[in-house]
């Protein structure tokens, strides 16, 4: 036998054996049940958690899905006067049937939170929102799939599947948020959007810039550079450049329009991010 066909041998071996070694590793991965969440796991009645804070004191809950599941939310930011500790948007999923005892008395299926770190300290789970995504690779294994998730007014999210029907929500390099229990694999199904509305209207933005548009004007490049300046801070600048392709629209238009080209410059000149936010005339 020559050394090139022991060498051939000898590398699909070695080959192999990785292969056995990470396709074993990978099953031995957590499932979603495994996983405890302040006292609770996926797959557990929800009627016991809605007996206690901050449970028990939801912003809303409505039939999803063709009424297959309920939706249980709760807000970062106030919904109904109501906030969820610690800047945490809650989202359980519950399945939809004759409750046993309880109105609430039903599973819960699916448990997603987006942005705080109410769970950081009360739970098991290694990935939380704020976390960079290559963390979660390295503890989660391989992404078996993705789906976009378009927020409106906002950056879209990316949802990456793992084993054990885990998805971790990007923006970014960044952790958005984590999803815990079986979920669609339709972006455009309910159960996903209701994730999506609480983001919109009731989460705080991440703080993580949006990529500069290409192919921008010199007023537009300019503006675009001072309300980056001033987007942690700022709602304003928040609001104005939520995303790049509708910056980049909107200024366009916009700079078409001689008093709304005022007000840009001034913007685009302004030195503080108070002064970027007095350009614009109060109504």
């Amino acid at each position: 036998m020559s050394s090139w066909s022991r060498w051939s041998i000898a590398s699909l071996a070695v080959a192999s054996l990785l292969f056995v070694f990470s396709s074993t590793a990978e099953a031995r991965r957590k499932t979603a049940r495994q996983y405890r969440f302040d006292g609770f796991r996926v797959g557990d009645n929800f009627g016991k958690l809605f007996t206690r804070a901050p449970y028990n004191t939801p912003c809303d809950d409505d039939p999803v899905d063709k009424r297959r599941m309920r939706a249980m939310v709760y807000g970062a930011l106030p919904c109904r006067q109501k906030v969820f500790p610690q800047r945490t948007t809650v989202v359980l999923l519950l399945k939809n049937g004759r409750p046993t005892g309880h109105r609430y008395s039903l599973p819960i299926v699916a448990l997603a939170y987006v942005h705080g770190r109410y769970f950081k300290t009360r739970s098991n789970f290694p990935i939380h929102p704020g976390d960079r995504f290559a963390k979660a690779r390295r503890k989660l294994g391989r992404v078996l799939g993705k789906l976009v998730l378009p927020v409106r007014r906002r950056p879209s999210m990316t949802a990456h599947r793992f084993v054990g029907n885990i998805h971790i929500l990007t923006e970014g390099t960044l952790v958005r948020g984590v999803v815990v229990g079986k979920m669609p694999r339709d972006p455009k199904n309910e159960q996903w959007r209701v994730i999506t509305q609480m983001v919109r209207r009731y989460t705080p933005p991440s703080g993580q810039l949006p990529p500069r548009p290409a192919g921008l004007s010199k007023l537009c490049g300019r503006f675009w550079k001072r309300a980056a300046a001033c987007y942690k801070t700022s709602r304003l600048a928040q609001k104005i450049i939520r995303s790049p392709s509708y910056f980049a629209r909107k200024c366009k238009r916009k700079s078409s329009d001689p008093d709304d080209r005022k007000i840009m410059e001034c913007m685009a000149r302004s030195r503080t991010c108070k002064g970027f936010e007095a350009c614009v005339p109060r109504r």
